[in-house]
C-alpha cells in the first residue's frame, strides 16, 4: 500500500497496511464449508470462464487500506450492520421488511464492500474518486449509488460474487455503470455504481406468477421503474450462472432532462 483506499493518507505518514476482509470474518460461518474453497473467475464475453484463484476466506483480503481506517469506521459500520446482514442471510428477515434506516444500513455496507471487491481485481476501472469523495464527506449515504436487494430463500447455502460493467449501446460508447453482485446464502445485493455525476433511474422486473421480488434499497427518494421481464428460453442450472442471470434483470438508466425554454 502507498495510498490508503479509504482516507487517501500515504503510507509515509505512517498509515499502516491492514488487512481487511472483504467478507467480514463473522459472516465465515455463514457460508465456509468443510474441504470448499473460494474459486475466482474471469467471465470472457463468450461466456467462457478462466480460474484465476482458489483459497479459503480467511485468506481473501486487501492490503489497500490503513489500519485506522480498517479498524475505525469500517469496523463501526460492520458492527453496525451485523444484526440485520445476520437476520437477512439467515432467511429470518425479508429485505421488504426493512425500515428506511436499516435500508440506508445495509446500501452503505454494499457500497464499502462493493469497492473492497473491486480492489481485488484489476479488469474493471471502478471510479475510485468517488469512493475517494464519499469516505472524506462521512459516509451518511451510498452517493449516486443504485441498490438494489433480493431475498430468496431457494438460494444455495454459498457466497458468490460477480463484477461486471454495464455499455451504453455497446463497448463504443463507454461505461455507463460499474456492476457488483453480491449474494450471501438467502440474500442478494446488487450495486450500480455510476461512471459520471448524472442521477440514474432505477429498473427493475415485473416477474409474473413468481415470488421474486427485488427491493430498491438506494435511492429512497425516488420509486422505481417497473420493467417486464423476458422469458428465458434456456434458463440456467449452475449456481453462479444463475446469478449471473438475475442480477442483469435490474437495472439504472441515465435521466433524461428536459432543456429548459
Amino acid at each position: 500500500m502507498t495510498k490508503c483506499l479509504c482516507c487517501q493518507k500515504e503510507s509515509s505518514d505512517g498509515r499502516r497496511p491492514s488487512r481487511e476482509h472483504l467478507l467480514p470474518t463473522w459472516l465465515h460461518e455463514l457460508v465456509e464449508m468443510s474441504g470448499v474453497q473460494l474459486e475466482r473467475f474471469s467471465v470472457h464475453e463468450s461466456g467462457m470462464e478462466t480460474l484465476i484463484a482458489r483459497h479459503g476466506l480467511n485468506n481473501y483480503v486487501s492490503r489497500k487500506v490503513c489500519n485506522e481506517c480498517n479498524n475505525g469506521w469500517m469496523s463501526q459500520l460492520e458492527d453496525e450492520v451485523k444484526p440485520l446482514l445476520t437476520c437477512l442471510v439467515s432467511a429470518d428477515r425479508t429485505a421488504s421488511s426493512l425500515s428506511g434506516q436499516e435500508r440506508n444500513t445495509i446500501a452503505r455496507w454494499a457500497y464499502k464492500t462493493s469497492f473492497m471487491l473491486l480492489s481485488g481485481q484489476t479488469e474493471i476501472a471502478a471510479p475510485w474518486e468517488k469512493f475517494s469523495r464519499w469516505c472524506a464527506t462521512g459516509r451518511l449515504t451510498p452517493g449516486s449509488a443504485v441498490i438494489f436487494a433480493l431475498s430468496e430463500p431457494s438460494l444455495p447455502r454459498a457466497f458468490f460474487y460477480s463484477l461486471d460493467e454495464d455499455y451504453f449501446h455497446g463497448r463504443a460508447y463507454g461505461v455507463v455503470n460499474v456492476r457488483v453482485s453480491l449474494c450471501i446464502n438467502s440474500f442478494l445485493l446488487v450495486v450500480l455504481i455510476p461512471s459520471d455525476e448524472i442521477e440514474r433511474q432505477p429498473g427493475a422486473p415485473v416477474v409474473p406468477n413468481s415470488c421474486v421480488t427485488f427491493e430498491l434499497l438506494w435511492p429512497q427518494d425516488r420509486g422505481c421503474a417497473v420493467l417486464p421481464l423476458r422469458p428465458s428460453t434456456n434458463p440456467p442450472k449452475l449456481p453462479r450462472e444463475w446469478l449471473r442471470f438475475i442480477v442483469n434483470q435490474v437495472g439504472a438508466g441515465i435521466c433524461r432532462r428536459s432543456n429548459p425554454s
